[in-house]
């Protein structure tokens, strides 16, 4: 089954105290582009959190694998700088913002963030879906190579990481 979820952002994502990660709230999720074509035609609208929103989804493309796998660059860009890549007040120019403007460097938000990871949050949000990871299982191999190259680093020093991938309490 290939569940598109929409609605990919830190609210919906928790840790168990056991390192467990659990996406929840899948109340706009679809499984096939036929529900969403049928959503589409009955409401109008495009569903989600316009900061997390691939700019595919403004022109009114159906959710793809590819779309919730920008939410999650998105997602991981805000946990490394604590803020979004894009932002405007205004919905129509946050739009604009993220159809149009290239997409910022985590490292020019925060210095420290390790190259290997800015890396992966470009591929993820990349404007084109057909150069986005096409699956989770690449972005988890990415990962666990740029945490890997963290864990033992020629010259960068660490950071913040190690608490992000620190397994919680048994």
């Amino acid at each position: 089954l290939n569940i598109i979820h929409r609605d990919l952002k830190p609210q919906n994502i928790i840790r168990k105290t056991d390192g467990t990660i659990l996406l929840i709230d899948f109340g706009t999720a679809f499984i096939s582009e036929v529900e969403y074509n049928l959503y589409q035609e009955k409401s109008g609208s495009v569903i989600g959190t316009i900061q997390y929103m691939a700019p595919e989804l403004f022109l009114q493309q159906p959710g793809s694998i590819e779309t919730d796998i920008y939410a999650f660059g998105i997602t991981m860009f805000e946990l490394f700088t604590g803020r979004f890549p894009f932002y405007d007040k205004n919905k129509k120019d946050l739009y604009l913002l993220i159809r149009d403007s290239q997409f910022p460097s985590a490292r020019r938000f925060n210095p420290n963030v390790p190259v290997s990871f800015e890396n992966i949050i470009y591929k993820c949000c990349e404007k084109d879906p057909k150069k986005r990871y096409k699956n989770v299982f690449e972005i988890r191999l990415d990962l666990m190579n740029a945490y890997e190259e963290y864990k033992n680093p020629k010259e960068e020093k660490k950071s913040f990481l190690s608490g992000l991938f620190k397994k919680g309490k048994k």
